[in-house]
């Protein structure tokens, strides 16, 4: 079990040693990132390391849970205003944007999700996909959408997104591009199979 941080100092170590492991987890990968490395990163020591992180596991579910928390905040931002279905794809297309720019800070969780994908109940991303799912499950209830593959189709479209996100660099000449096929793609998609109206956002 990790301590939980109560004064400042150890809350900036905390924020430290987590910013830390999200750039080891994105360059090595799970298996490759070393506690030595990360406290080095941190600028801690690694006996301050292990105090609040006693293993990369902790580590790894922490980076998730704060991944969690700004996806649900992010997403919850541009869904807020939906209440028809007309407004869903156009909405759906800035959150393939938001996810975007989340997976540009947030490498190192997008590189675990690779090294065990959230199909898997172990996966470090696995309750952030299952978190998913269902709030957008329930936002197609609440907009009367009521398609007997509901859930599958959500699924699927976070699943494709997270898969195309986890390979895509954080830089590059092309990234503008993939990000836009990745929008209209899923739009697509969405509008499709759920006989939705697709206006451009």
């Amino acid at each position: 079990m990790r301590t939980n941080p109560t004064q400042q100092r150890s809350r900036e170590t905390v924020s430290a040693a987590l910013a830390a492991a999200n750039a080891e987890f994105a360059e090595h990968g799970f298996h490759g990132a070393q506690m030595t490395r990360i406290a080095r990163r941190a600028e801690v020591s690694v006996g301050a390391l292990y105090r609040f992180f006693p293993d990369k596991q902790s580590l790894a579910r922490a980076l998730a849970d704060d991944y969690r928390e700004q996806v649900e905040q992010r997403y919850g931002e541009v869904l807020a205003d939906v209440t028809t279905p007309e407004q869903l794809v156009p909405a759906v297309r800035r959150v393939v944007r938001v996810a975007g720019e989340l997976q540009r800070h947030h490498p190192g969780y997008y590189r675990l999700t690779s090294d065990v994908t959230p199909s898997h109940d172990e996966s470090w991303g696995h309750g952030v996909r299952g978190t998913l799912v269902d709030r957008f499950t329930r936002g197609l209830r609440l907009l009367g959408i009521d398609h007997p593959d509901g859930a599958q189709i959500i699924e699927f479209t976070i699943e494709v997104t997270r898969a195309v996100l986890a390979t895509l660099p954080v830089d590059g000449s092309d990234r503008d591009q993939v990000l836009a096929e990745l929008e209209e793609m899923v739009a697509v998609y969405l509008a499709s199979r759920l006989a939705l109206p697709s206006t451009e956002a």
